[in-house]
């Protein structure tokens, strides 16, 4: 059942998955020996990575990596489309004031820890590394000086903000959805803008617990004002409301919380086995407080989680009574990176009569959810296992993007977060 840190390694390594050197405009993780990559705010660990442009304010990125030996690594920046695609009309100069590239020279050696790894961390931006537009954004991290060995990428955003957005998020108005999906409407107060197609100037996207493979996106104005733009629709701004994201604590590997069925060690790595899970689609609504599906490293037995928290393979399992036939099932959340990566793609056990599947984590708080991916749907179903209830908790957030129609890029212009509260 258990399996050493080289094994797992290699694994996902003769996949290609790693491998592929292919630059992703998305989160991902590019060689296997990186672990835990963790971009957000420098002061807050559970937040959207968004920036006010000109604020002073700093991002943090991080990772670990598990290989032995001090690696060189070098980070740049590169300016997105609003759908996340390389902005072709302009020069890292013209959104860069600075060093457009940069060595991290920050890292330090695990202390105490089963799983040895070197914590690598750096804040930006700062005085030599500055960012002079706002839109979407990637850091790029590559090794020894060579632009081509992408270690990873991450996503990030800078608003400057110029719109004033009044969201009202309510139960869906489409007869029979409201007691499984949420509706977000806003309107859009323009003034200041010299805005001449809104049809065509603006890119509405909406997110979903920062989400971005259940966001909504092309919406149009419905009616249009002197000074507003009104976007009140009926189901095209309808999301699947889903239910609380299921969590454990590992934070301590010694003493197991309520949802750690047991902690073994091998010669090489912990092992943490959760209690199986079930299917809750048709489980009556329970509200507990989550971090919508986001992940918190701590540990309990130490002082600074970034250096001492250590490293477990957790084990999941699903109940089911039969496999599917048309889609895979994945662990899901920030602890996948945001995305369906082949470790977390669950595989069926007959025997058990559950789908199972084996992460390598860090210590710390998770939330997570098992999601279904089926051929030839677009998006992912997160209904099919976790339900979809109208009470649940959410975070959505709107996103505005202008660009003239003689602009060279898109620039974020308004941003906003309504929390629902429906219960």
């Amino acid at each position: 059942m258990f399996f050493p840190l080289w094994l797992f390694s290699q694994t996902a390594a003769d996949s290609g998955y790693f491998n592929d050197q292919y630059l992703r405009y998305d989160n991902h993780v590019y060689k296997s020996n990186i672990c835990t990559p963790l971009l957000h705010p420098k002061s807050f660990q559970l937040s959207s990575p968004l920036l006010a442009l000109n604020s002073g304010a700093q991002l943090l990125l991080s990772f670990d990596d598990l290989s032995p030996n001090i690696n060189n690594y070098t980070y740049t920046i590169i300016h997105c489309t609003y759908d996340w695609k390389p902005t072709t009309n302009l020069f890292t100069t013209d959104y860069i004031k600075g060093y457009t590239e940069e060595n991290i020279s920050g890292y330090e050696y695990s202390f105490n820890t089963f799983q040895k790894y070197i914590h690598y961390s750096v804040a930006f931006p700062h005085e030599n590394f500055q960012l002079t537009k706002s839109g979407n954004y990637i850091v790029k991290v590559y090794q020894d000086y060579n632009p081509d060995n992408v270690v990873l990428t991450m996503r990030f955003m800078v608003a400057d903000e110029q719109f004033e957005i009044q969201p009202t998020l309510r139960p869906s108005s489409v007869p029979g959805d409201q007691y499984y999906k949420h509706e977000l409407d806003f309107n859009l107060i323009t003034s200041g803008v010299d805005i001449t197609d809104p049809f065509s100037e603006l890119k509405i996207v909406m997110l979903q617990n920062y989400n971005w493979s259940q966001s909504i996106s092309g919406l149009k104005p419905r009616f249009i004002s002197a000074e507003s733009l009104n976007y009140n629709y009926d189901g095209e701004n309808n999301f699947p409301a889903g239910n609380e994201w299921r969590y454990f604590d590992i934070r301590s590997l010694r003493f197991q919380s309520e949802r750690i069925l047991a902690y073994e060690q091998n010669d090489l790595i912990y092992h943490t086995l959760l209690k199986p899970d079930d299917k809750r689609n048709f489980k009556q609504y329970r509200f507990y407080g989550d971090i919508n599906g986001e992940r918190s490293i701590e540990v309990q037995e130490g002082n600074r989680a970034e250096i001492e928290a250590d490293y477990s393979f957790v084990h999941f399992k699903l109940n089911a009574d039969q496999p599917l036939t048309n889609g895979n099932v994945y662990v899901f959340g920030q602890l996948t990176n945001w995305e369906f990566l082949p470790e977390a793609k669950m595989k069926y056990n007959s025997e058990a009569r559950a789908y199972e599947s084996t992460l390598l984590l860090k210590q710390g708080y998770y939330n997570y959810k098992y999601v279904v991916l089926r051929d030839k749907e677009p998006k992912p179903d997160e209904g099919f296992y976790e339900g979809n209830f109208y009470q649940t908790e959410n975070v959505y957030q709107i996103l505005v993007y202008y660009k003239s129609v003689v602009g060279d890029y898109y620039q974020l212009l308004g941003t906003s977060l309504v929390k629902s509260a429906l219960r």
